[in-house]
């Protein structure tokens, strides 16, 4: 018999619990010592030391090829800290390339309020995200509410704070600033991405939706304070839309990520 397949049946025999074996694997025990030591180390009726020391080398060989030097996770405040730092810096870097003129084209409550949710918004995400990368942390709030809370506030203030003025460029405007917004998500996520690799991701889905969306608020501050167009129409359709398909971009990725492990493995 292939002894391949020999290991395989006396694994699943074991699982089963059968109490005998058929007479073709007894057979090949009788002949071969090292099935035998696995097969009685299965029923528990070997001890780890009593293994023949081929058996044992190869058991060790196995273990010992998939061990790695553990790395200490960071504390939930560090990674606050980080996931804030590069919300900041990006946030500070795009504003300096494209300058403000937008603010000088809105009110301060208008100005204050937008950026203030955003801020909050951003604030709440790094929190919520470094909890996510830390096994057994406690969940102070679901992500389907988190990000629900987060985008009815941006949108209720956008509504309640500027002009609703038809336009007849909606679109074209809205995806001149879509198309920017999105280009300043790409090395925002980049860093994010690097900021998660401190911890331990649990479920890549739900962390790539939270990533996405905080790069996305990126762009929101970025083009609030760049872009002089300040009808309610063009901010939702050109510059919040961008953390919505940011987040379900980062959501799709993270499924991706474990099928793909699972192929390269």
């Amino acid at each position: 018999m292939n002894s391949r397949h020999v290991v395989d049946e006396l694994v699943q025999a074991s699982q089963a619990g059968a109490p005998s074996l058929s007479g073709k694997l007894r057979g090949h025990l009788e002949q071969c010592a090292s099935c035998k030591a696995l097969w009685g180390f299965l029923k528990g009726k070997t001890d780890v030391d009593d293994l023949p020391p081929e058996l044992q080398s190869k058991f060790d060989s196995v273990v010992l090829s998939d061990l790695e030097p553990a790395k200490p996770i960071p504390s939930a405040r560090v990674l606050a800290v980080l996931f804030g730092a590069v919300f900041v810096t990006l946030s500070a870097a795009f504003i300096l390339m494209s300058g403000i003129s937008g603010a000088q084209a809105q009110s301060s409550l208008q100005l204050g309020a937008v950026l203030g949710v955003v801020c909050i918004a951003a604030t709440a995400l790094a929190v919520w995200l470094s909890r996510e990368m830390i096994p057994g942390s406690k969940c102070l709030i679901s992500p389907a509410s988190l990000f629900t809370m987060i985008c009815a506030g941006l949108f209720i203030a956008v509504l309640g704070l500027f002009e609703w003025q038809q336009e007849n460029a909606l679109f074209s405007h809205g995806w001149q600033c879509f198309r920017a917004g999105i280009f300043a998500t790409l090395p925002a996520s980049a860093l994010l991405i690097l900021v998660l690799n401190r911890g331990a991701v649990l479920s890549f889905a739900v962390v790539g939706a939270g990533a996405g969306l905080m790069a996305g608020l990126v762009s929101v501050v970025t083009l609030q304070l760049g872009c002089t167009m300040t009808s309610s129409p063009h901010i939702m359709v050109g510059h919040l839309t961008i953390p919505l398909v940011a987040a379900a971009v980062g959501y799709f990725i993270g499924k991706a990520v474990p099928l793909l492990m699972a192929r390269l493995s």
